[in-house]
Protein backbone atom coordinates (compact mmCIF):
# COMPACT_ATOMS: atom_id res chain seq x y z
CA UNK A 1 0.00 0.00 0.00
CA UNK A 2 1.69 3.15 -0.92
CA UNK A 3 1.96 6.37 1.69
CA UNK A 4 -0.71 8.36 0.26
CA UNK A 5 -3.56 5.63 1.10
CA UNK A 6 -2.03 4.56 4.86
CA UNK A 7 -1.99 8.13 5.13
CA UNK A 8 -6.41 8.15 4.19
CA UNK A 9 -6.65 5.55 6.17
CA UNK A 10 -4.45 7.35 9.47
CA UNK A 11 -6.33 10.32 8.45
CA UNK A 12 -10.24 8.42 8.26
CA UNK A 13 -9.76 7.35 12.24
CA UNK A 14 -8.59 10.92 13.39
CA UNK A 15 -11.78 12.32 11.60
CA UNK A 16 -13.96 9.27 12.70
CA UNK A 17 -12.57 10.68 16.54
CA UNK A 18 -14.02 14.23 15.57
CA UNK A 19 -17.33 12.75 14.22
CA UNK A 20 -20.54 14.40 15.45
CA UNK A 21 -18.58 17.95 16.53
CA UNK A 22 -20.48 21.12 15.64
CA UNK A 23 -18.74 24.23 14.14
CA UNK A 24 -19.54 27.65 14.40
CA UNK A 25 -17.76 30.98 14.93
CA UNK A 26 -15.28 31.73 18.29
CA UNK A 27 -13.07 29.04 20.24
CA UNK A 28 -14.44 26.41 21.73
CA UNK A 29 -12.43 23.60 23.27
CA UNK A 30 -11.16 21.01 21.43
CA UNK A 31 -12.37 17.61 21.31
CA UNK A 32 -9.20 16.20 20.47
CA UNK A 33 -7.35 17.77 23.72
CA UNK A 34 -10.06 17.39 25.86
CA UNK A 35 -10.36 13.37 25.29
CA UNK A 36 -6.43 13.37 26.74
CA UNK A 37 -6.35 16.03 29.09
CA UNK A 38 -7.66 13.95 31.75
CA UNK A 39 -4.80 11.52 31.57
CA UNK A 40 -1.14 11.42 32.39
CA UNK A 41 2.02 11.29 29.94
CA UNK A 42 2.38 7.99 29.43
CA UNK A 43 -1.30 6.95 28.86
CA UNK A 44 -1.96 5.55 25.88
CA UNK A 45 -4.48 3.52 23.43
CA UNK A 46 -3.89 0.77 20.54
CA UNK A 47 -6.25 -0.35 17.77
CA UNK A 48 -6.62 -3.26 15.45
CA UNK A 49 -8.33 -1.41 12.35
CA UNK A 50 -9.07 -3.40 9.27
CA UNK A 51 -9.53 -0.99 6.19
CA UNK A 52 -11.02 -2.29 2.33
CA UNK A 53 -10.65 0.15 -0.55
CA UNK A 54 -10.41 -0.52 -3.90
CA UNK A 55 -10.18 -4.05 -3.81
CA UNK A 56 -7.40 -3.92 -1.33
CA UNK A 57 -7.17 -5.10 2.57
CA UNK A 58 -5.18 -3.23 5.04
CA UNK A 59 -5.04 -4.63 8.54
CA UNK A 60 -2.97 -1.78 11.10
CA UNK A 61 -2.36 -1.57 14.40
CA UNK A 62 -2.36 1.97 15.60
CA UNK A 63 -1.22 3.34 19.00
CA UNK A 64 -1.72 7.32 20.17
CA UNK A 65 0.14 7.63 23.29
CA UNK A 66 0.20 10.45 25.16
CA UNK A 67 4.00 12.46 25.48
CA UNK A 68 3.59 15.82 26.62
CA UNK A 69 0.16 17.87 28.32
CA UNK A 70 0.33 21.18 29.28
CA UNK A 71 -2.94 23.91 29.69
CA UNK A 72 -2.46 25.12 25.79
CA UNK A 73 -1.98 21.64 24.19
CA UNK A 74 -1.50 17.89 24.10
CA UNK A 75 1.07 16.03 22.04
CA UNK A 76 0.20 12.22 20.94
CA UNK A 77 2.36 10.80 19.26
CA UNK A 78 1.03 8.39 16.36
CA UNK A 79 2.64 4.76 15.63
CA UNK A 80 1.16 2.57 12.80
CA UNK A 81 1.88 -0.75 11.82
CA UNK A 82 0.48 -2.09 8.56
CA UNK A 83 -0.17 -5.42 7.37
CA UNK A 84 -0.24 -5.70 3.42
CA UNK A 85 -0.41 -8.84 1.28
CA UNK A 86 1.39 -10.64 4.63
CA UNK A 87 4.06 -7.74 4.49
CA UNK A 88 4.58 -5.99 7.47
CA UNK A 89 5.14 -2.58 7.26
CA UNK A 90 6.63 -0.46 10.23
CA UNK A 91 5.91 3.12 9.80
CA UNK A 92 7.67 6.04 11.19
CA UNK A 93 6.36 7.90 14.36
CA UNK A 94 4.16 11.30 13.58
CA UNK A 95 3.62 13.41 16.63
CA UNK A 96 0.41 15.40 16.53
CA UNK A 97 -0.31 18.57 18.29
CA UNK A 98 -3.83 18.97 19.76
CA UNK A 99 -4.41 22.86 21.11
CA UNK A 100 -7.03 23.12 24.08
CA UNK A 101 -8.94 25.69 22.06
CA UNK A 102 -9.99 25.70 18.40
CA UNK A 103 -11.65 27.91 16.14
CA UNK A 104 -15.27 27.14 15.83
CA UNK A 105 -15.41 27.88 12.10
CA UNK A 106 -16.25 25.19 9.84
CA UNK A 107 -13.54 22.81 8.15
CA UNK A 108 -14.70 24.08 4.41
CA UNK A 109 -16.22 20.53 4.32
CA UNK A 110 -20.11 19.62 5.13
CA UNK A 111 -20.43 18.93 9.05
CA UNK A 112 -21.63 15.76 9.87
CA UNK A 113 -25.33 15.22 10.16
CA UNK A 114 -26.35 12.85 13.37
CA UNK A 115 -28.10 9.57 12.54
CA UNK A 116 -28.65 8.14 16.37
CA UNK A 117 -26.99 7.77 19.32
CA UNK A 118 -27.09 5.12 22.57
CA UNK A 119 -25.11 2.89 24.61
CA UNK A 120 -23.50 -0.58 24.15
CA UNK A 121 -21.34 -2.95 25.90
CA UNK A 122 -17.94 -3.54 23.79
CA UNK A 123 -15.38 -6.11 25.52
CA UNK A 124 -11.74 -5.03 25.40
CA UNK A 125 -9.57 -7.03 27.21
CA UNK A 126 -11.57 -9.21 28.89
CA UNK A 127 -13.73 -6.41 30.25
CA UNK A 128 -16.91 -5.27 29.81
CA UNK A 129 -16.71 -1.40 28.53
CA UNK A 130 -20.32 0.69 28.30
CA UNK A 131 -19.52 3.18 25.55
CA UNK A 132 -21.95 5.69 24.06
CA UNK A 133 -21.99 5.73 20.48
CA UNK A 134 -23.20 8.37 17.88
CA UNK A 135 -23.66 8.02 14.50
CA UNK A 136 -23.36 10.51 11.63
CA UNK A 137 -23.47 10.95 7.62
CA UNK A 138 -21.49 13.39 5.64
CA UNK A 139 -22.03 14.21 2.11
CA UNK A 140 -19.33 14.97 0.18
CA UNK A 141 -18.61 15.18 -3.51
CA UNK A 142 -21.18 12.55 -4.24
CA UNK A 143 -19.83 10.11 -1.70
CA UNK A 144 -21.89 9.84 1.69
CA UNK A 145 -19.86 8.26 3.96
CA UNK A 146 -21.80 6.80 7.07
CA UNK A 147 -19.89 6.78 10.48
CA UNK A 148 -20.56 5.39 14.36
CA UNK A 149 -18.24 5.94 16.87
CA UNK A 150 -18.70 4.26 20.43
CA UNK A 151 -16.50 6.21 23.06
CA UNK A 152 -15.85 5.55 27.02
CA UNK A 153 -14.14 8.86 28.73
CA UNK A 154 -11.78 6.10 31.07
CA UNK A 155 -10.18 5.85 27.98
CA UNK A 156 -7.06 7.62 26.53
CA UNK A 157 -8.19 9.51 23.38
CA UNK A 158 -11.81 8.06 24.35
CA UNK A 159 -12.40 6.25 21.22
CA UNK A 160 -13.60 2.22 21.73
CA UNK A 161 -14.40 1.45 18.05
CA UNK A 162 -15.28 2.85 15.15
CA UNK A 163 -16.79 1.73 12.31
CA UNK A 164 -17.27 3.79 8.40
CA UNK A 165 -18.67 3.02 5.55
CA UNK A 166 -18.08 5.05 2.33
CA UNK A 167 -20.67 5.06 -0.84
CA UNK A 168 -19.48 6.44 -3.96
CA UNK A 169 -16.65 6.82 -6.58
CA UNK A 170 -14.46 5.40 -4.37
CA UNK A 171 -16.15 2.80 -2.00
CA UNK A 172 -14.48 2.16 1.59
CA UNK A 173 -15.17 0.95 4.79
CA UNK A 174 -12.76 0.45 7.76
CA UNK A 175 -13.21 -1.00 11.49
CA UNK A 176 -11.27 0.28 13.92
CA UNK A 177 -11.48 -1.14 17.77
CA UNK A 178 -9.52 -0.80 21.15
CA UNK A 179 -7.52 -3.64 21.49
CA UNK A 180 -4.97 -2.40 24.63
CA UNK A 181 -4.87 0.50 26.86
CA UNK A 182 -2.69 2.03 29.41
CA UNK A 183 -3.46 4.56 31.82
CA UNK A 184 -0.58 6.13 33.64
CA UNK A 185 -1.55 6.80 37.10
Amino acid sequence: MNKSKMAGCVGMAVCLLLAGTVFAQGKIDNPMYQSWSKFKVGSSATYKMVSKAAGTTTDMEITYKLLELSPQKAVIELKTVMFVSGQKIDTPATKMDYPAQVDKAGSGGAAPKEMGKGEDSIEVKGAKLTAKWIKTETNVSGSKTTSTVWSNDTIPGRTVKSVSVTQGSTPSESTMILSDYKVVK
